[in-house]
């Protein structure tokens, strides 16, 4: 009434006598004369410090009055903004995700992380996964993985009676799995295991490839009725002699259906056989096949379609790369599939180059330090210093026709031997199948390769279109001497210009056998020029024991391919088989792939249309 009118915090006063106003308050005031102090907001500015109402305030609440501003923190937040990320806190809830801090981690996992990026790590043996919740059981027999895996329950089926849970492993050890003679561990008289809704991995230990599920001619080898939420992943398993018959005669390696998604990542589909769908029938709309480096071989249809994979609905997609953790290799380029797409099947397609892809697990070499460095383990001689492990694949790049390995300052093993190697077991091999494009070459100075055992493997060790050329020794193998029970199959190798010096006991000019117990295999390999000073085996000799057997055919994947028979081989001691130089002539095949050169990679394959 006398002009004089209460007006705070920053407002401006107005009007007239009587009727004043305060306005224009500061941020975080109101009130008729800007007394009142509001409730504080949010912000995300971190120079906001409440004064003005306004907080700085992420992952939290803001709470207070301008000037009294707080923000309190959501669980798993701390700090004046609540903008730092707590450290992670264990949990045995299930439903704790890391979204608060607490994070499911059991069976002794190690808790880490922050809130919103939790890990639980360091699982106690045999558990494994992001919660440590997870279980890789151990399989060693049919009758362990058929309770272990085999959950689908009908009228005349067998189920198993400890199925894993779902996104569990299954770790299968080195065997051949079968049905007993009345089918006891199998789910029917036509399927060895069927699953249902089954998700997690059923794999081979170490990625071998010597888990072979056994249809003994009789049974399919595994039925898939979907995958429910996720994916069922086979890895490294190899379905021999399925057979798809009774009442449903069609995948004789495997039948996927009912929406399952199924990864077959380094499996082998090999002598399965059904009405349509040798190898692989696959099932009905939104039934989905992810195939990584999956070789196929010897299957067939009484249909004559679809030997290899038959489509009736869904989508099988092939990929032309090897799966994790062996996605930088590149996988070897194998046979066209055999594919068929009924007429009258549901929406889905093939995608990718149709073709077997295998050798995934290999080391690549490309000159003789990295292939010295990677076999010459024998501790008798200079050795590698970065050795491959047992049942490992070693491929040498083949730079062009007449690339050659050569010894150079301290990359042989001495100055009498290139390669030394002992107890090592697995496959050397050319990147492509023709002995010409890698030359091991011993420059009339050396013998060329020396084995001495193959460990525990009963498979040995596998050479493979090699050419050991120019390797000299004084005594034994110029070019390859093998020796203290070594398992070797040498194939599509050739042997030229090798020689034996001594007139005494120069045995074996390009291979010498000797001691119990060894085991020599020879496929498709030829033997051109070689010498021995004292006639003892200018080709091969075996001395006092082990043996020698030369095979009259070629080698697999190439086994229907006949081997052309050259001259007599010059032997010395008990040699078995044919004893003459063999060559194996790979058909070239039309494709219609541009990559395509028809230059030894595996089969001929050759870019040509129309």
């Amino acid at each position: 009434e006398d002009g004089h009118y209460y007006c705070t915090n920053g407002g401006v006063i107005g009007g007239t006598t009587g009727a004043c106003t305060c306005t224009n308050c500061n941020s975080g005031y109101s009130g008729n004369h800007c007394q009142t102090a509001d409730a504080c907001v949010s912000t995300s500015d971190s120079d906001d410090d409440g004064s003005d109402g306004k907080l700085y305030c992420v992952n939290g609440t803001p709470a207070g009055l301008t000037g009294a501003c707080q923000c309190q923190c959501n669980a798993g937040y701390e700090g004046l903004g609540c903008q730092i990320a707590s450290d992670c806190t264990v949990s045995d809830d299930p439903s704790d995700h890391g979204v608060q801090g607490a994070f499911y981690c059991i069976n002794g996992g190690g808790i880490g992380g922050k809130t919103g990026s939790c890990t639980c790590t360091n699982c106690n043996a045999p558990f494994f996964g992001s919660s440590c919740a997870n279980v890789a059981h151990s399989i060693s027999d049919m009758t362990a993985l058929f309770n272990r895996v085999s959950n689908h329950v009908g009228e005349g089926v067998s189920t198993g009676s400890s199925i894993m849970l779902n996104d569990d492993e299954a770790v299968l050890s080195e065997n051949t799995y079968a049905c007993s003679e009345f089918g006891h561990n199998c789910a029917d008289p036509d399927t060895m295991l069927w699953t249902e809704n089954l998700t997690g991995v059923i794999k081979c230990v170490d990625d071998s490839s010597e888990c072979i599920l056994d249809g003994a001619s009789s049974r399919r080898a595994m039925k898939v009725k979907g995958t429910g939420y996720s994916q069922l992943a086979l890895r490294s398993l190899t379905f021999a002699n399925g057979y798809g018959g009774g009442s449903s005669p069609w995948g004789g390696g495997m039948f996927i259906y009912n929406i399952g998604l199924v990864v077959l990542n380094l499996c082998t589909f090999q002598s399965c056989t059904a009405r349509e769908g040798g190898g692989l029938f696959v099932y009905e709309h939104g039934t989905i096949v992810h195939m990584h480096a999956t070789y196929f071989t010897g299957n067939s249809a009484t249909s004559l379609v679809g030997r290899d994979i038959y489509r009736h609905g869904g989508i099988v997609s092939v990929y032309s790369n090897c799966p994790t953790p062996l996605d930088s290799n590149i996988p070897t380029k194998g046979n066209a599939l055999s594919t068929y797409s009924s007429s009258d099947s549901e929406s889905g397609h093939f995608t990718g180059e149709l073709y077997s892809y295998h050798e995934c697990d290999y080391h690549y070499v490309t000159n003789m330090e990295t292939l010295f460095n990677k076999v010459s383990n024998s501790e008798k001689t200079n050795k590698g210093n970065a050795i491959m492990s047992g049942g490992d694949l070693v491929k040498l790049y083949a730079g062009g026709w007449g690339s050659k390995y050569e010894c150079g300052m301290g990359n042989c093993a001495n100055e009498y031997t290139m390669i030394d190697m002992t107890g090592l077991w697995g496959t050397i091999a050319c990147e492509k199948y023709d002995a010409s494009y890698c030359i091991i070459d011993g420059r009339s100075t050396r013998g060329i390769m020396s084995i001495r055992g193959t460990g525990v493997s009963s498979s040995g060790l596998t050479l493979r279109s090699l050419t050991f050329e120019n390797g000299e020794a004084f005594y034994d193998g110029g070019g390859v001497d093998i020796k203290e029970g070594a398992i070797v199959n040498l194939n599509l190798c050739t042997f030229s210009n090798c020689k034996t010096t001594s007139a005494i006991r120069g045995e074996g000019a390009a291979i010498c056998v000797s001691t119990t117990g060894t085991q020599v295999n020879l496929y498709g390999s030829k033997f051109v020029n070689n010498s021995s000073a004292s006639d003892k085996g200018g080709d091969i000799a075996r001395v006092d024991s082990g043996t020698v057997v030369v095979s009259g055919n070629c080698p697999a994947p190439f086994s229907s391919v006949g081997a052309i028979q050259g001259d007599p081989l010059d032997t010395y001691g008990t040699v078995g088989g044919t004893a003459f130089s063999y060559d194996c002539l790979i058909p070239c095949v039309a494709t219609s792939s541009i990559d395509d050169k028809g230059d030894g990679t595996p089969n001929g394959n050759f870019y040509c249309i129309n």
